[in-house]
């Protein structure tokens, strides 16, 4: 994983989860080098389900999104330029809302469905 970043990301391996963390700050770079190095990646974000999606959500200009439109809705879907969901699913762990989404890479020449 510390191949795909800079050296400011420090992408942590969460020993409990089986998974790797990343900042915000540093989430779009993370995810976006990810899926055009691998094609498809595994991703999961905590979201909140009783924050309900407004207009400061589907206007934003930023990629941080933690409402229950678990990002579909925000900034347009302009954060996932070059990659689309291929399939997600939502589960409760510990008490926390988290989306499991599968992000694929968009071949080059190919529209977003």
């Amino acid at each position: 994983m510390h191949d795909y970043v800079h050296g400011r990301a420090r992408p942590e391996w969460e020993r409990d989860n089986d998974s790797w963390a990343v900042s915000t700050d540093h989430f779009i770079e993370v995810v976006g080098t990810l899926v055009q190095q691998h094609g498809r990646i595994l991703l999961g974000r905590e979201f909140n389900r009783s924050e309900k999606c407004n207009h400061r959500c589907m206007n934003a200009l930023g990629y941080v999104c933690t409402c229950s439109c678990r990002a579909r809705n925000h900034g347009g879907g302009r954060w996932m330029s070059g990659w689309r969901i291929a399939d997600d699913t939502t589960l409760m762990t510990n008490g926390r809302s988290w989306s499991w989404t599968i992000l694929e890479k968009i071949p080059p020449g190919t529209s977003r469905p």
